[in-house]
């Protein structure tokens, strides 16, 4: 009876210590990116997970006919965070100086902006990069429609701020 009890008194804290965990199914077009992407989406959860303040147990990437990548860490809701994260829509805009007043978003140091037109719909290629020194790169392909968009915001924007905002 004592060793029963002994067992007993364990498996709340066996199942206190339990993980939890989350597999995601990723269909890449281009093989040739495949490498890359996954590179990219590693360091993303990685980031995500540090920022909602949840340790990654485990990591783990199978590149089969379907990419897949697991993720176990103590907490479902850590996860459930990241999965809403990772799986909302993509909001990009580029915006324009504006008053704090009229804007539709404000930026410390940096005043208000508005909205341009130009928007997720205008972009064919986003890519972002580290320059030496650890300096952040941007670089946006636009579609014929969102060069036009683009080329006249700066023709009327000139030693103003212009803003990209991603979400």
């Amino acid at each position: 009876m004592k060793k029963l009890f002994s067992i007993l008194l364990i498996l709340p804290v066996l199942s206190a210590c339990a993980a939890t965990s989350v597999t995601y199914d990723i269909t890449i077009d281009d093989e040739n990116l495949k490498d890359e992407l996954i590179v990219a989406a590693t360091k993303v959860i990685e980031r995500r997970m540090q920022n909602i303040g949840e340790e990654i147990l485990e990591l783990d990437i199978q590149k089969e006919d379907i990419l897949q990548i697991y993720v176990k860490a103590k907490e479902q809701a850590a996860l459930d965070i990241l999965s809403d994260e990772l799986t909302s829509t993509f909001d990009f805009q580029i915006m324009e100086e504006a008053p704090e007043i009229e804007a539709e978003k404000i930026v410390d140091g940096h005043g208000g902006f508005s909205p341009t037109g130009i928007t997720g719909e205008d972009v064919i290629i986003l890519e972002a990069s580290e320059e030496s020194g650890g300096k952040g790169r941007v670089a946006i392909t636009l579609t014929k429609e969102g060069r036009e968009k683009i080329a006249e915001v700066f023709r009327n924007n000139i030693g103003k701020n212009t803003g990209i905002f991603v979400r």
